[in-house]
């Protein structure tokens, strides 16, 4: 983390699910909160900004356990879509 600068999550929603979400640190001009825009195809993309302290783990991170809940979701996810993709399910 650099000093004068915001953590940022983009997140891009289509029909309800997320398609893809963005971790960075830039230069905004909020420190705090978070902003949706919805464009004309349907597309939200939302912005959500925190400020971390110099040094310490980005506020825009996830916990250790939430890290690995979302990847064993994101496993088994991937593991349906497999089996289904040759019918084993």
């Amino acid at each position: 983390m650099s000093p004068g600068r915001s953590c940022v999550k983009y997140s891009y929603i289509f029909k309800g699910g997320i398609q893809n979400i963005t971790y960075m640190c830039a230069n905004v001009n909020s420190t705090n909160g978070c902003y949706r825009q919805t464009h004309p195809s349907g597309m939200v993309v939302e912005a959500c900004v925190c400020t971390s302290r110099v040094g310490l783990i980005p506020c825009n991170g996830c916990s250790k356990s939430q890290c690995a809940v979302l990847g064993w979701a994101l496993c088994l996810y991937g593991l349906y879509q497999w089996l289904n993709k040759y019918r084993i399910v």
